[in-house]
C-alpha cells in the first residue's frame, strides 16, 4: 500500500472526471481505488490507451452479465445474420456478437478496416510465436499420468500456452474429455467417407462440447457412467459391459455429406448399452429417416 500511495502521489493530475491519473498508474472508474496501469487492459481510447476500469472491476461486471437469465434469454433469441469479417456500408468490419457488449446494439462489435487488419495481422503474429515456443518443449507427460494433486494430464496444446501448453483435468473433467475426442474422431471417419466435415463440430451437432456432454449424461440409464464409456468400435464384454455414443437413425442411411451432417445432431444422440448397439446395427426405417432429414432441414 505504501508503494502504491508513492506511485499515487508522484505527478498527481486529475482528468476531466476528476480521476488520479499519472504515468504510473490511475484511479479505478468503478472501484476508486489507485493501481499501476499493469492493472488495466490495454487496447482502449482512455489516458494511455487503457481501460479506465480495472481488470478485477471488468472481470466483475462481465460475470453480472453472463448471469442475468433476461440478459441471456435476449441474446439467445436475437437475429444473428452477420459472420466475422462481413463489412458494413460505412466499410466498418463485423468482429462478433457477444453477450457483454450492448442490446442497443443487437450485441454486435464492429471493427474499423485498420483494426480489423492490425487483429487479423496480431492473430497471426502471436500463432506463430505460440508455434515455436510449442516446438520447444520438453513433452514429458503421457495421458493420465495423474499429479501429486490428483490432477490428470490429458494433452500438450499450443492453446494452452499459458500453463506450458499442458492441458490438466479432474477425474470427471478427463472422462468428458476422452468422450469429446472419441466424438471428434467418430465424426471425422463417418464423414470422411462423403468430401469431410466443412464446418466447426460445435455447429454440426448443435451444441458446444460442454452442453453436449450434459445433454448425454441426462440420457443415462441406471449403471451408465463417463467411466464406462467404451469406444465406438469397442466389443461387448457381459463381465464390463459398456455404453456407446448411438446415433438414433444410423449413420449408413445417409447418402451424401449433407445427410451425414444432419444425422450428426445431437437429437439424434443418445447413450446405448453396448449389446444393444451392436444388435441394433445399421438397421432404420425409411419413413422416420425422410421424417427426420425433413424436420432438421426445416429448423436450419
Amino acid at each position: 500500500m505504501k508503494q502504491l500511495t508513492l506511485f499515487k502521489d508522484m505527478g498527481e493530475t486529475r482528468n476531466k472526471q476528476g480521476y488520479i491519473v499519472n504515468e504510473q498508474g490511475r484511479e479505478c472508474t468503478k472501484c476508486g481505488e489507485f493501481k499501476l496501469w499493469s492493472f488495466f487492459y490495454k487496447g482502449y481510447k482512455a489516458y494511455k490507451g487503457h481501460n479506465p476500469c480495472c481488470k478485477e472491476c471488468n472481470s466483475l461486471r462481465k460475470k453480472k452479465l453472463l448471469s442475468d437469465p433476461a440478459r441471456i434469454l435476449l441474446f439467445n433469441n436475437i437475429e444473428k445474420k452477420f459472420k466475422c469479417g462481413d463489412v458494413r456500408e460505412d466499410g466498418m468490419v463485423f468482429k462478433e456478437y457477444n453477450i457483454t457488449h450492448s442490446p442497443k446494439n443487437n450485441f454486435e462489435f464492429w471493427f474499423s478496416k485498420e483494426k480489423y487488419e492490425n487483429h487479423k495481422a496480431n492473430i497471426v503474429a502471436h500463432s506463430e510465436r505460440r508455434r515455436v515456443e510449442y516446438l520447444k518443449i520438453e513433452k514429458k507427460y503421457k495421458r493420465g499420468d495423474v499429479r501429486e494433486d490428483g490432477m490428470i494430464f490429458f494433452k500438450y496444446s499450443s492453446v494452452h500456452a499459458s500453463n506450458n501448453f499442458e492441458k490438466w483435468a479432474t477425474k470427471n473433467e478427463f472422462d468428458r474429455l476422452q468422450f469429446d475426442d472419441s466424438k471428434r474422431s467418430y465424426m471425422k471417419n463417418s464423414l470422411g467417407k462423403f468430401s469431410g466435415k466443412d464446418e466447426p463440430t460445435d455447429e454440426i451437432i448443435g451444441l458446444n462440447s460442454h452442453d453436449l456432454s450434459c445433454y448425454i449424461e441426462s440420457l443415462f440409464e441406471d449403471g451408465m457412467t463417463w467411466k464406462n464409456r467404451g469406444n465406438w468400435k469397442g466389443k461387448w464384454n457381459p463381465k464390463k459391459p459398456k455404453w456407446h455414443l448411438d446415433h438414433i437413425i444410423p449413420l449408413d442411411a445417409a447418402d451424401s455429406l449433407e445427410e451425414a451432417k444432419i444425422l450428426w445432431h445431437y437429437t439424434n444422440l443418445r447413450p446405448m448399452w453396448g449389446n444393444k448397439n451392436l444388435a441394433k446395427s445399421n438397421k432404420h426405417c425409411k419413413k422416420e429417416l425422410a421424417a427426420f432429414l425433413k424436420k432438421r432441414k426445416a429448423d436450419k
